[in-house]
């Protein structure tokens, strides 16, 4: 299916992949897989969808405060289109993802100076007080294994990094994590969540860059209409 916005991104699917949510002009839309009929715009506003929640209830979406940078919410999808704020911290909070069984939302943010992955409960379309952090070295982009049994995030010098996680009791426990490989990442300056893997758990989908790394920065000119012959 496609799209016919000018200014459409941050596609997300439904749990049952009937269904995406994105990014539109006027808001957040909502369109068939399938491509049969119109987008409908479900909320107005300029917005930036990340995860429908596993059990459908919930998109959550993020969006610039006036005296804050991004902030978080939760968009109900059961009867009214009712917002309700998760985080408004002065940090950047962003990237949120959540567990597999939808009770427990990891998200990154900088309020230490850099970038830390925590997590903390989910419930009802709001976060409980028992909040962790799960980095040590930075973190951005956290996804979680489809099993819930590993959280997988990327560390400040790019390595993508591990913890075994466990979701199922009343309290959410993990590991210390491990560095797994390093990547070739711009995301961290350029904030686009490139960072997946597969359902069975074997295979990550990362962007990464094609070139020499060692390549020359490029040069910025600032002040260039002052050398053009008028």
């Amino acid at each position: 299916t496609k799209t016919s916005g000018a200014h459409e991104r941050d596609a997300i699917w439904s749990p049952d992949g009937n269904r995406i949510a994105y990014n539109c002009d006027v808001g957040i839309c909502l369109k068939n897989a399938n491509g049969l009929g119109d987008a409908e715009q479900i909320y107005a506003g300029t917005n930036f969808t990340c995860q429908w929640s596993p059990d459908g209830r919930y998109i959550i979406f993020l969006r610039r405060g006036v005296k804050t940078r991004l902030d978080m919410y939760a968009l109900s999808m059961t009867g009214e289109r009712k917002e309700t704020l998760l985080l408004n911290s002065a940090a950047d909070d962003q990237n949120p993802q959540l567990s597999p069984d939808g009770k427990w939302l990891a998200y990154a943010t900088d309020e230490t100076g850099t970038y830390e992955i925590y997590v903390q409960s989910f419930t009802d379309g709001k976060l409980g007080s028992d909040r962790k952090r799960i980095s040590t070295t930075g973190g951005k982009f956290p996804v979680w294994r489809r099993d819930g049994t590993e959280l997988f995030f990327v560390a400040q010098d790019g390595q993508l990094m591990a913890s075994r996680v466990k979701t199922t009791g009343t309290e959410f426990e993990f590991v210390t994590p491990k560095a797994l490989f390093k990547t070739r990442m711009l995301s961290w300056t350029l904030n686009v969540h490139e960072v997946d893997i597969s359902p069975d758990g074997q295979r990550f989908l990362i962007g990464t860059v094609i070139g020499d790394t060692k390549a020359p920065a490029p040069t910025v000119l600032l002040n260039w209409t002052a050398f053009v012959k008028k």
